[in-house]
């Protein structure tokens, strides 16, 4: 019996689909290489992602069409409205820089002429009378002859991929030896400030507080980061919600339908949860209210901004401060800040850090604090030719969590 995964049909579906994820994957890693005009029709769009052949299942007596049926998607000059002006009718050839349509913007009148840069042919246009566009808004449905990749997209890809794991992999290995005093750059040692906080319901200045005192007397000096417990964070901020719901429909099982179910649940307690936020969601057994669970950290980079004011004023120390979590999205191949970590992820942060540095002072943390220690707050301590880097302190440059897509740069040169 032949092998199903050898035969023409599915080699040519899995090529069309590869295809398709290389339109999309590479427009977000490098915009200069190909413009987002296309998708597949036909074909499910789903978040860029690489595709993984053990993923697919062959369909029996799948053929795929030839030439290639695609959707020409709207783009605009400006996110507004455009009325539609055909130039192709329907069965027109198109040659590279052809006009298909001219379309007006609403509001101006301004012209914006889109036009193809490949040959195809025109077979149904997809805005009827009366109606308008906005940029990403298929337009047109097209056929093309042919479609050739450049193997260079796909190498650059597959290493790209390969760098971000690597750097995840360092960031733990490095953590880890800081964690015992014996690595370099941002965590040459650690000091753990070993405490018991009275965590209080919607109190973020109470919990301010007894961070601060915790911290006096402990040895922190200018240019350290201070890494904080994101649960520490969430209690703080009243992020609660009853334990039960997450036993009911646990995120993580990859059940969408039941993942949903459980974030309109917890919208009843927390109005502004994400489903990151419960992917991130830790428990609270013996909580006054009975078992309860935490929903994420509003805002990260906000808070880790606003605790760093707080630590130069009262102690007079300028410094970095990380928010960390445990979980790493990799139980349910999600990564939570858009690139991957492993052993536990910051989820905001101060600007005095490169992400990869960030990484690196989540793990030292984890490494030392453990789960039944007792410590809310490790304190890295860099070597001397890192302690005086800038933007110690300052606010990162966006808000909410950490975002790998909007770092100027992962890993310092």
């Amino acid at each position: 019996m032949s092998d199903p995964m050898s035969s023409p049909d599915f080699l040519e579906e899995v090529g069309v689909r590869l295809a398709s994820d290389l339109l999309q994957t590479t427009y977000q890693r490098a915009p200069h290489t190909v413009r987002e005009t296309v998708q597949w029709a036909g074909l499910p769009i789903h978040e860029p992602r690489m595709l993984s052949l053990g993923e697919y299942q062959p369909r029996i007596g799948y053929s795929h069409p030839s030439p290639l049926a695609m959707h020409y998607l709207f783009e605009g000059e400006a996110e507004e409205a455009y009325d539609v002006s055909w130039v192709a009718e329907t069965g027109t050839r198109i040659k590279p820089g052809d006009p298909v349509a001219r379309c007006y913007q609403v509001s101006t009148g301004n012209v914006s002429v889109q036009t193809l840069d490949f040959h195809a042919t025109v077979r149904e246009h997809l805005v009827v009378r009366n109606t308008k566009v906005r940029t990403g808004d298929p337009l047109v449905r097209i056929e093309v002859p042919s479609l050739s990749l450049d193997l260079s997209i796909v190498e650059k890809i597959v290493q790209q991929s390969t760098m971000d794991l690597a750097l995840a992999t360092n960031a733990v290995v490095k953590g880890y030896m800081g964690s015992i005093g014996e690595s370099g750059q941002i965590a040459k040692s650690v000091v753990a400030v070993q405490c018991r906080l009275d965590l209080y319901k919607n109190d973020m200045e109470m919990v301010t507080s007894q961070l601060v005192d915790a911290l006096r007397g402990a040895g922190l000096s200018a240019g350290d980061t201070v890494v904080v417990s994101e649960k520490i964070i969430s209690i703080a901020q009243g992020r609660l919600f009853p334990l039960n719901l997450l036993y009911n429909n646990d995120p993580k099982n990859g059940d969408s339908t039941r993942s949903t179910l459980l974030l309109e649940e917890v919208r009843r307690y927390v109005l502004d949860v994400t489903m990151e936020d419960l992917i991130s969601a830790d428990s609270l057994l013996d909580w006054p209210d009975g078992p309860t669970a935490t929903a994420g950290v509003r805002d990260p980079n906000g808070v880790a901004r606003q605790l760093s004011i707080r630590f130069e004023e009262d102690l007079g120390t300028k410094c970095d401060v990380v928010i960390s979590d445990t979980d790493t999205g990799l139980d349910i191949r999600q990564p939570l800040i858009n690139c991957i970590t492993i052993g536990a992820t910051p989820i905001g942060a101060t600007g005095g850090l490169a992400l990869y540095e960030c990484m690196r002072v989540a793990n030292a943390a984890e490494f030392t604090r453990g789960s039944n220690r007792s410590i809310p707050l490790v304190i890295c301590k860099p070597h001397q030719r890192r302690a005086l880097r800038d933007r110690i302190g300052a606010h990162r440059g966006y808000s909410g969590s950490l975002d790998a897509r909007r770092e100027g740069l992962i890993a310092f040169a």
